[in-house]
């Protein structure tokens, strides 16, 4: 699991966390090998999003993919060859391939609109993925072809597609109304929670999946209304700042010195200056008392030129 930018590996029945990576690796996103020999992931550790792996003990951290451009949403190939993953090379955001052996990268399906969270079918030979929000496509590896899986109605946000294991179904995340569900096919499957919206995790045998809600980790199986938590602690070090705490006074009426002054300009004939203070554009000649232009406080005002 991710908390709190950190990747963290727990028992499946819950119980104390392993912190597998550092503070500043800003990591989001895991993905188990198949085999469960490596963990891949999502970092912001240096500038942009890359890919990363590191073995459930903690070693063998290792850096994917490098350059400019944002690597996401690592997502195992049921063989355990190649990361699927989302990414902007081609200037907005498409589904791309990398095989681990080789390390390099081809693209799967980039168009013009922003196509990211990829998931495998369980049998390998489709990626389904999230098309701007709205919907969920599915591309074949074999013949190219792709089709709309899933149409979002209007209002409708969704995101984490993942194939259920027998690969006839897709379960997504959806907000609407203000609510938070998840959804398989088009019709709820778990609602009256907050579901958060990451795709869920199928265990071995496919019979009970993992997925965080309401704040915490929950297992279920399909078509199942009961779940059950998965309980954990982590060990997270705080560091408190020691300094010298100021009292502010913001509500006395007495006159006061104006500190927030900013954005000055001078006038062409260098005689005035305009700047921005208490929410408003002010100016002043030089050696005078500055006037208030709008005198307006609800509109939010900066940059005078």
């Amino acid at each position: 699991m991710d908390l709190v930018g950190v990747l963290w590996v727990l028992p499946a029945p819950g119980g104390r966390a392993r912190r597998l990576t550092g503070d500043l690796f800003d990591i989001a996103q895991p993905d188990w090998a198949p085999d469960g020999s490596a963990i891949a992931f999502q970092s912001y550790r240096t500038g942009s999003f890359d890919l990363w792996t590191i073995r459930p003990d903690g070693s063998g951290l290792r850096k994917l993919t490098s350059g400019p451009f944002d690597h996401r949403e690592p997502r195992y190939s049921p063989d355990g060859r190649a990361l699927a993953f989302s990414g902007d090379r081609g200037g907005s955001y498409g589904i791309h391939r990398l095989d681990l052996a080789s390390g390099a990268i081809s693209t799967i399906t980039d168009t013009s609109l922003e196509e990211y969270e990829p998931a495998w079918s369980p049998d390998g030979t489709r990626i389904a993925f999230v098309v701007a929000n709205t919907r969920i496509d599915v591309v074949s590896l074999v013949t190219g072809a792709r089709s709309t899986r899933v149409e979002a109605p209007a209002g409708q946000v969704i995101h984490g597609p993942e194939w259920t294991p027998d690969g006839s179904g897709i379960l997504y995340q959806v907000t609407l109304d203000g609510r938070s569900e998840l959804w398989r096919d088009g019709r709820p499957e778990i609602t009256g929670e907050e579901v958060f919206p990451f795709r869920v995790s199928f265990g071995p045998g496919g019979e009970h999946f993992g997925y965080g809600s309401d704040g915490v980790i929950h297992r279920r199986a399909l078509g199942s209304a009961s779940r059950s938590a998965i309980g954990f602690s982590a060990a997270v070090t705080l560091t408190t700042p020691d300094y010298r705490k100021r009292r502010r006074d913001f509500t006395s009426p007495q006159p006061r010195p104006v500190l927030g002054i900013g954005s000055p300009v001078l006038s062409p004939d260098g005689q005035s200056v305009a700047f921005r203070a208490l929410n408003d554009i002010w100016t002043m000649r030089i050696g005078q008392p500055p006037r208030p232009l709008t005198k307006n406080p609800t509109w939010w005002k900066s940059d005078p030129a």
